[in-house]
């Protein structure tokens, strides 16, 4: 396919943009193998290969990691041998031209905002929305597997507030003022002929991280680590964890209160302690390393001195997950409830079950449903068990959410589906967070751009 032939199908293409009346936030292709887009860059970072067996590759490792993060709008795959002995992913905040390479694999976001746009039929739901912003509506489409469109209809169209449609087709575009849209799975671009490889010049750098921003409002955190456990035996990761998280909150305008190796009583103290001060505050997050597990559905915190000898033990010496929930829920802004405590758990293995319940010897924690403004993160997906790492170093949860901590410009929503792509990545797919609770109509970020 000739150069020239590639570019007159390039800008019939946007013709047709122009002509159906689609400002696009931007439209691009899905995977060009063969391909670098040099220049642009603002984050990378190097991808193990998966274990066999597993879903999905490296390749998908970095398209993922692009789509969740709205600053990215294209992304390159360096393979392996050419930047060092693993492939690398590059974000990039524009869309460089492309360049035939055998080096890599390129791509732009399978996403798409369609301005003054409508998208009639195909509806399988619809609900009204806080605030008239489209991304609100194309964040609910993306979390939806039947889910291929969707669009936006302004205040005062169907009612005083803002609907969103979801659809489970892509019905054609039509140019009105009504609405916003947008596609899931645009159609791919046309891929770029292979050529002989040219050298990959090493992007620079990213930028380090600029320091909080002063206006975040009134912010705090509890860091809760328990380790020394009397009756199992003592848990490499959780205190390291912990003072490496405590110290990305604070980098990121929270004042943080630490705990270390807290029994019921204390853990109960604490915690009612925190409720008074996130009663006061905008946003506040616990985050809890140590053991935790679940018994008939419910999930528990355990403290350092439970022994659990059996199974009915467990709600007299554990603490429920919803306590902390609780404690953060007066936030004004955010409450945020990060439980790194999905580890295998020798309490489940040594603990006698009546016969009422041994069919809740499950391992991993369970999956809840919230609702508000009240996030909840697991290091692991229900049932689940999280590994803990370098025992020398930090779990790879805790080291992904550390890293994207520090990185400016995420919106929380992005902020923790990236760590998914990264804790995915970092344990060969063998590992997957998971978060419950509604976002907050307005934008929120750890730190601003």
């Amino acid at each position: 396919m000739s150069t020239r032939f590639v570019r007159a199908l390039c800008i019939a293409l946007a013709m047709y943009w122009c002509a159906a009346g689609v400002s696009a936030a931007w439209a691009g292709g899905d995977v060009e193998d063969n391909v670098d887009r040099p220049g642009g860059d603002y984050s990378n970072f190097d991808i193990p290969k998966p274990a066999p067996g597993t879903a999905g590759g490296p390749v998908d490792l970095c398209r993922m990691a692009c789509e969740g993060d709205l600053r990215c709008k294209a992304w390159t795959f360096v393979r392996e041998g050419v930047q060092g002995p693993s492939p690398r992913c590059w974000l990039k905040t524009a869309i460089p031209a492309a360049r035939p390479s055998q080096c890599c694999t390129s791509g732009v976001p399978r996403r798409l905002i369609e301005g003054n746009v409508d998208r009639p039929g195909g509806d399988y739901r619809h609900f009204d929305l806080a605030a008239a912003d489209p991304n609100l509506c194309r964040q609910a489409c993306d979390q939806e597997a039947e889910c291929q469109a969707w669009t936006l209809v302004n205040p005062g169209v169907q009612g005083p507030s803002a609907k969103c449609w979801l659809k489970g087709s892509v019905p054609n575009a039509r140019s009105s003022g009504c609405c916003t849209s947008g596609v899931k799975n645009p159609p791919p671009s046309v891929a770029v002929a292979s050529v002989p490889p040219s050298p990959v010049a090493g992007p620079a750098e990213p930028p380090a991280a600029p320091a909080a921003a002063t206006s975040l409002g009134a912010r705090a955190a509890l860091v809760i680590e328990n380790s020394e456990y009397a009756a199992v035996g003592r848990l490499a990761n959780p205190k390291r964890d912990a003072e490496t998280i405590a110290a990305a909150l604070k980098a990121d305008g929270f004042a943080v209160t630490t705990a270390d190796n807290l029994g019921r009583s204390d853990f109960i103290a604490a915690m009612n302690k925190f409720s008074d001060t996130a009663a006061k505050a905008d946003w506040a997050v616990i985050y809890f390393a140590g053991h935790g597990l679940q018994v008939d559905g419910v999930n528990y915190l355990v403290p350092v001195d439970a022994k659990l000898a059996e199974d009915r033990d467990v709600r007299d010496e554990a603490i429920p997950l919803d306590r902390a929930i609780e404690t953060v829920g007066g936030a004004r802004k955010l409450g945020l409830v990060i439980v790194d405590a999905c580890r295998n758990n020798p309490f489940l293995t040594n603990m006698h079950f009546t016969a009422a319940a041994r069919a809740a010897r499950t391992r991993g924690l369970a999956r809840i449903d919230l609702h508000g403004t009240t996030l909840v993160e697991f290091s692991a997906r229900e049932g689940q068990e999280a590994l803990d790492g370098d025992p020398a170093g930090n779990s790879p949860f805790a080291a992904a959410l550390a890293k994207r901590l520090a990185e400016p410009g995420l919106e929380v929503n992005m902020l923790l589906r990236q760590v998914r792509v990264d804790v995915l990545a970092a344990t060969s797919n063998q590992q997957e967070p998971m978060f419950s609770g509604d976002l907050p109509a307005e934008a929120v970020f750890f730190r601003p751009q």
